[in-house]
């Protein structure tokens, strides 16, 4: 027997972490002392590596290839670049790629990306076997291309979730552009948060198609055409509730629907419009100056401090993972920048630790939900008040376990009960739990014995 189990999360909301540790890597391949190209390192790491890229400009179209590896560079985005070799060229260049069913366990840190007609790509338009991808884009300046970063899902693919943190998009057509198939198995669940989004001539954020449903929390969105648009969309009050903490201010049209219908969320859910006084716009300085309204206004849960213990501000130099100026280079000017490392004798950069396991639907052996009701239902997911239920349906007598563990990775509550076959639920009491994400696993032990288990779905909870 097949035991099949699926978390349906019904909406997202807000509240990310990421949890960091010193990176340990397997193996560090360096770029240009031993590897000439980034892509013949990236073809030579192993699971586990981390690919470190020296000073320099680099005029290469990179792909990833599925591998769960690290590529940064050794002194941040100001001295390191990724050059896609064309913003207009046919076929459309791509600077970076994600197309293998990329986790949070692929990682691209600390470079600017530009010249090409996607800066980042994640998943592919009209390719139905290529799997949807979750990466990390962590720290970069993605500057003049097309489009900043694109992710897309085909109809055969589950629910991408990469995560965009701390970066600087700026002077791209588009800036951030999540698409799905019409008839597709889910959209774009990302994590967009801290970034600083600024001078698209299109459109800051753009959500195509209603089962993308991205978590935006601290960021600066300003000065695009657009700021964020909702495009063939049904589901708009979901997606407004995904709005947290960033300031919106100064493009032509701050926020609307298919092109027509603008919205407001100055006031909500801890948004803002005002001049985010950035240190020296016309260098592309994006740090903030001391009068900024923007600083400690991002997301106020402690976990998302800055690393001087104070609130986090929003932007791309907010949050616990803020790194300092980095203020050698080029002209025009400082830009944003990265902090070095690793080197030898000195601490890696922390990454990101807890990578959930992406959504598997089918266990062996036994016990199994049947197939025509093969869901664990979450609900409300979101979740504000006492009480979080899993109902699911079993063919068979089971013990089922839930294990419930926050972004850190920590285990927070464990469910056990003893189930009869059929129809039956679990419940969680949340009465006493902060607001954050969380990830359920779940455990089925058969009266004979027989374990199956499935890891890691998100859960949403919000108090206030």
């Amino acid at each position: 027997m097949i035991f099949r189990i699926k978390i349906t999360i019904w909406l997202v909301l807000m509240l990310c972490q990421i949890a960091i540790v010193s990176a340990v890597y397997s193996a560090t391949l360096n770029v240009p002392a031993v590897y000439s190209t980034i892509q013949a390192a990236i073809d030579a790491a192993a699971k586990g590596d981390a690919v470190l890229v020296s000073n320099g400009t680099y005029q290469e179209n990179i792909d990833f290839k599925g591998k769960a590896i690290t590529v940064k560079s050794l002194n941040g985005p100001a001295v390191t670049t990724i050059d896609g070799g064309g913003k207009y060229k046919e076929p459309a260049t791509i600077a970076v790629t994600f197309h293998s069913g990329e986790w949070h366990d692929s990682v691209l840190q600390g470079f600017t990306i530009t010249n090409a007609g996607t800066g980042v790509s994640l998943g592919k338009w009209a390719s139905p076997s290529l799997p949807s991808s979750s990466p990390v884009i962590w720290g970069n300046t993605i500057y003049d291309n097309h489009t900043g970063i694109y992710g897309y899902v085909n109809y055969l693919e589950a629910t991408a979730y990469p995560i965009i943190y701390q970066n600087v998009i700026d002077a791209n057509w588009l800036g951030i552009g999540l698409d799905h198939q019409g008839n597709s198995k889910g959209g774009i669940d990302a994590i967009i948060m801290n970034n600083t989004i600024v001078n698209q001539s299109y459109c800051g954020i753009r959500l195509r198609m209603h089962l993308s449903l991205p978590i935006i929390d601290s960021n600066i969105i300003v000065k695009n055409e657009c700021g964020i648009e909702f495009t063939y969309d049904s589901n708009f009050e979901n997606r407004k509730a995904l709005i947290w903490y960033n300031n919106i201010w100064s493009n032509t049209v701050n926020c609307n629907v298919d092109e027509a219908e603008e919205f407001s969320m100055t006031g909500i859910q801890g948004n803002i419009s005002s001049n985010p006084l950035f240190l020296n716009e016309t260098a592309r300085n994006y740090h903030l100056s001391s009068g900024s309204l923007a600083i400690d206004a991002g997301n106020p849960a402690p976990v998302y401090n800055d690393s001087d213990d104070t609130r986090n501000d929003m932007g791309a130099f907010g949050g616990p993972l803020a790194v300092p100026l980095f203020t050698s280079g080029p002209t025009p000017g400082p830009t944003p920048g990265f902090t070095p490392g690793p080197t030898p004798g000195s601490t890696p950069i922390p990454t990101p630790i807890f990578t959930p396991t992406p959504e598997v639907t089918q266990f062996n052996p036994t016990p199994t939900l049947t197939p025509a009701k093969d869901k664990v239902l979450i609900f409300p997911n979101p979740a504000g008040g006492n009480q979080v239920t899993f109902s699911y349906v079993l063919d068979t007598e089971a013990k089922v376990e839930i294990k419930l563990y926050n972004v850190a990775g920590k285990l927070v509550a464990i469910l056990s009960e003893e189930k009869s076959a059929g129809l039956s639920s679990t419940a969680w009491n949340i009465q006493n739990v902060v607001s954050g994400i969380y990830f359920a696993k779940i455990k089925c032990t058969h009266v004979s014995g027989a374990v199956e288990t499935q890891k890691a779905k998100k859960i949403f909870i919000r108090k206030w």
